[in-house]
């Protein structure tokens, strides 16, 4: 990533603050639409308004780092569409993200300087994809969003497969292997009623689930048993 997303926004910035010369014509236009030149475009000039206040600014971010559709957008946060087009093609070119890594990258980065409720809300947004944003931002889409009870089961089966895959590092004795022990058994459970809404055409793919999350609990203080066994050193 050798640019930013708001680079065209900046340089513009530069522009008006130290009289350079505009790099393209887009960042000549978004000069224009600060100033309010005459004939200068208005959606872009109503862009330019959300990009100055970061409470306005992130949401929109977000939705894009997502890859939401500008219909979404516009059910979730009522902005129009010529304003969000002209938003992501002047002021926020996420074609400079080659990938999901340069993303996380970019959050990485920003993150640091704006509030920590946006900066979260960024972060969430390369994690959980547009239909979860469009739930967290519109009542209206919630009464309508329905999902299959298989869905459901399926989306909590993974979510908590890999949350107790993350705790294999931690020492048994510990809260965290705690925490993955009960993630395991929600698992197991999601994986167990998913078969019997929709048998696995692999018989086997329980077992194999049972296995990739075998946990023993052992939770218990290493304190109130004496010695630390190897087992706990060595895990």
């Amino acid at each position: 990533m050798n640019r930013e997303p708001h680079y065209r926004a900046y340089e513009a910035i530069a522009v008006l603050e130290e009289g350079k010369t505009p790099s393209d014509e887009k960042v000549a236009a978004i000069v224009a639409a600060v100033r309010q030149d005459p004939g200068c475009s208005v959606p872009l000039s109503r862009a330019w308004a959300l990009f100055e206040r970061e409470s306005s600014r992130v949401p929109i971010d977000a939705f894009l780092l997502a890859g939401a559709r500008y219909t979404a957008i516009n059910q979730a946060l009522g902005i129009p569409i010529e304003v969000l087009q002209a938003y992501h093609e002047y002021l926020f070119d996420t074609s400079v993200l080659e990938n999901h890594l340069d993303a996380y990258c970019y959050v990485n980065d920003v993150r640091r300087y704006m509030d920590p409720n946006n900066a979260l809300f960024l972060q969430t947004a390369i994690t959980t994809g547009p239909e979860a944003l469009q739930w967290l931002w519109s009542a209206g889409i919630k009464k309508r969003i329905r999902h299959a009870p298989t869905e459901v089961m399926e989306l909590l089966m993974v979510e908590h497969l890999y949350k107790s895959l993350s705790t294999k590092h931690a020492p048994i004795t510990s809260e965290v292997s705690k925490a993955g022990l009960e993630h395991s058994r929600a698992a197991l459970q999601a994986a167990t009623a998913l078969q019997r809404l929709n048998p696995m055409e692999d018989q086997d793919a329980l077992a194999e689930l049972k296995l990739a999350l075998a946990h023993e609990d052992r939770t218990i203080s290493a304190q109130t048993e004496g010695a630390p066994r190897p087992e706990d050193i060595l895990h």
